[in-house]
């Protein structure tokens, strides 16, 4: 009687631990930020703290763009927005951008949103 005691005891830790250590820690930050003037040409999500894996939620109330170079076409707008991309491509993206070349429809580029939308 006093073994099959143990026994019992023994299996209930065993499950105890193993559905303890099932468990992911979760840890959540929530932030709004306000950006109301800012002249880099891109603003990386992991400035914010925003790291992988995460989600996020972009909500955009108002925006106005000064810029010297011409946008009278709409359509350029579509090339303008929100897009992820993964971190080994950032030292890429970073290259092709200093190179003041639309990165927007290339490769690694996966567009959230666009201004056109």
């Amino acid at each position: 009687m006093h073994k099959n005691l143990h026994d019992h005891q023994f299996v209930f830790c065993f499950f105890f631990l193993l559905l303890l250590f099932n468990f992911q820690s979760v840890k959540s930050e929530m932030q709004t930020i306000k950006i109301s003037s800012d002249p880099r040409s891109f603003i990386l999500f992991e400035d914010f703290g925003f790291n992988n894996p995460g989600y996020i939620n972009v909500l955009i109330s108002s925006i106005s763009i000064t810029t010297t170079k011409s946008i009278t076409n709409p359509s350029k707008f579509s090339l303008m927005g929100c897009f992820y991309t993964p971190t080994p491509a950032h030292q890429a993206m970073k290259l092709v951008l200093l190179k003041d070349i639309c990165i927007m429809g290339k490769p690694l580029i996966f567009p959230i949103f666009t201004f056109k939308e």
